[in-house]
């Protein structure tokens, strides 16, 4: 359950409803700040956990939040990812019952352009210049996990009633503060602060590989973003006259959160496939099939990312790119590789 007013005391500026002021990693506190920030989104969640401030470098904090992130697309068993999965469905259904689902996409729509804007590209590049593989990596993919929360506060700011505060400002306010709410472990909510030069504790690894024993079903999944319809559905086709089926869509979420679905159907796919027309040149790939295709390499599924760039994606080590280069309106190639990748990986 959300716990009204439980962020009252925060006095940050992620507490006005201009969210397009705020930035990732834009100022700093002190530990006791976010202890005490941490315990106010433990309570605005009404999470009983105590807080956990682990300080480490890139290498320390792309290995912890990994391991987070695939416990959640593996089991759902993540207490702060099912929190704000259900902060997210509150608001949902809110606008449903209120019929304001527009003013809910209008407000989507609007903080979209606010995570991709000019601002957040300079105070990335920023943050990132001068350094090397794993600390640009590590502040990309902190950067793209920020886009998702600011969407999810801007829509659950604009149909909720105001005596009911915003879950996601305090996740906010801590990534503001360069702090990153991994998830919970051990009766703690994981807070990992990322220093460049410091030392961390290194992640233990998930056994997933053995939580995959299901046959393979027959179909790939296709790893790709819902606004590229023509695109999709021209890999689709493609697919198709190949003789290979695809599963691309949407997932109920009133059944289970879509990680856990979009999981069972990766391991349950003979291989992932990724497709896309371009990459973000500050951002990366987008943050949902970055983590489908990650996922898919964390259970040993054969995975592949069509681009029309060889893109050494951060974090993807274990994903080769196929280079793609095509006219808007043309067809896929007969003698394309991904063909005779397939053949050879998901056959």
């Amino acid at each position: 359950m959300l716990h009204p007013g439980a962020h009252s005391r925060i006095t940050k500026p992620s507490d006005s409803a201009a969210l397009d002021s705020c930035l990732p990693f834009s100022r700093q506190l002190d530990h006791i700040a976010l202890v005490q920030l941490a315990q106010e989104l433990l309570q605005a969640l009404d999470l009983p956990h105590r807080v956990r401030i682990v300080e480490g470098d890139s290498h320390s904090g792309l290995g912890w939040e990994r391991r987070f992130r695939l416990q959640w697309w593996a089991s759902g068993n993540e207490p702060l990812r099912a929190a704000l999965q259900q902060a997210k469905t509150v608001a949902y259904h809110q606008a449903q019952m209120t019929q304001s689902l527009a003013q809910l996409t209008k407000a989507w729509r609007f903080i979209e352009q606010v995570v991709i804007s000019e601002r957040w590209r300079q105070h990335l590049r920023h943050l990132i210049a001068g350094l090397k593989q794993p600390d640009n990596a590590y502040l990309r993919l902190a950067y793209r996990a920020a886009q998702q929360v600011w969407s999810r506060a801007a829509r659950w700011q604009a149909i909720m009633p105001p005596h009911q505060p915003c879950p996601f400002l305090p996740v906010i306010a801590l990534l503001e503060a360069g702090a990153w709410p991994l998830g919970c472990q051990d009766d703690s909510l994981w807070v990992f602060v990322w220093r460049q030069s410091a030392i961390g504790e290194p992640a233990l690894e998930l056994p997933l590989r053995a939580a995959n024993s299901a046959q393979p079903q027959d179909y790939i999944f296709l790893s790709a973003q819902f606004r590229h319809v023509t695109l999709t559905a021209r890999w689709e086709a493609a697919f198709r006259h190949h003789g290979w089926r695809t599963l691309h869509g949407y997932v109920n979420e009133e059944i289970a959160p879509p990680e856990v679905q979009l999981g069972e159907r990766i391991r349950s796919a003979r291989a992932v496939v990724g497709v896309i027309d371009t990459s973000d040149p500050d951002f990366g790939l987008p943050w949902w099939m970055f983590q489908e295709l990650d996922y898919a390499s964390a259970c040993s599924r054969p995975a592949v990312l069509i681009s029309p760039y060889h893109l050494a994606q951060p974090g993807l080590l274990h994903v080769p790119t196929i280079p793609c280069a095509w006219p808007e309106e043309s067809s896929i190639p007969e003698e394309h590789e991904i063909w005779r990748w397939l053949q050879a990986n998901a056959a």
